[in-house]
């Protein structure tokens, strides 16, 4: 009899612990799936802090920096994370060759198309200090003379990217024409002279080698 009330109570038991172990398992999911859409939001805005940042420089002609780390605090499910952002500038195609091709960088004085590369990180720390998730986003930005003086040419997210599949869709000549064009116009002041000059074309294309320098460690990170 004994035995009898034995078994179903193990097999009770048994059951209890597996549904309380599924009932873990769908929580820890949920925080990390909440962890994940935190960092992206985060990673964004670290990233359009970058593009601020660089052209800023580009449009003054002063240094390149990139913008320095942030935190940010949010709550969830009573519990406070900590979010930190991160941004590295890895590359510029002013100053070196390396192992990237940017495509007919647009050369004429007026323009001065160049790129610059960097890798942008976002980590979701629980209150523990434990990280919950990680995103991280390999940037090529296209920069220009002019307005908007810098615009992101190439992004992929992950770890353990090659550097020939980062990206850059600047400059292409098959498909959709990429390339930014130059033309000189006709100025006379107002005095007729220019009446039927049509725009010079003054195209000054260059295909260009560096090293952005943004080749992640093995392995996706999330």
């Amino acid at each position: 009899m004994l035995a009898q009330v034995l078994v179903p109570l193990f097999a009770l038991a048994l059951l209890v612990a597996s549904l309380a172990a599924g009932t873990t398992a769908a929580a820890r999911a949920a925080v990390q799936r909440a962890a994940m859409t935190v960092a992206a939001g985060e990673l964004e805005h670290a990233q359009q802090r970058l593009i601020d940042a660089v052209a800023g420089a580009v449009r003054s002609g002063g240094a390149l920096a990139a913008p320095p780390p942030s935190v940010a605090l949010v709550a969830y499910a009573g519990n406070t994370w900590r979010v930190e952002t991160s941004v590295a500038l890895t590359g510029a195609s002013a100053t070196a060759s390396g192992t990237a091709t940017a495509s007919a960088m647009q050369t004429a004085p007026a323009i001065q198309e160049g790129r610059i590369a960097a890798r942008v990180s976002a980590v979701v720390r629980g209150g523990d200090g434990t990280p919950l998730a990680t995103r991280t986003h390999l940037v090529t930005l296209r920069t220009l003379a002019v307005a908007p003086y810098a615009v992101v040419s190439g992004l992929l997210e992950g770890d353990g990217i090659p550097i020939e599949e980062q990206g850059d869709s600047g400059g292409a000549v098959t498909g959709d024409d990429t390339r930014i064009h130059a033309v000189m116009l006709c100025a006379d002041g107002g005095s007729g002279a220019c009446n039927g000059a049509t725009p010079r074309p003054v195209d000054r294309y260059r295909d260009q080698t560096w090293e952005p320098g943004t080749e992640a460690e093995p392995g996706w990170r999330r």
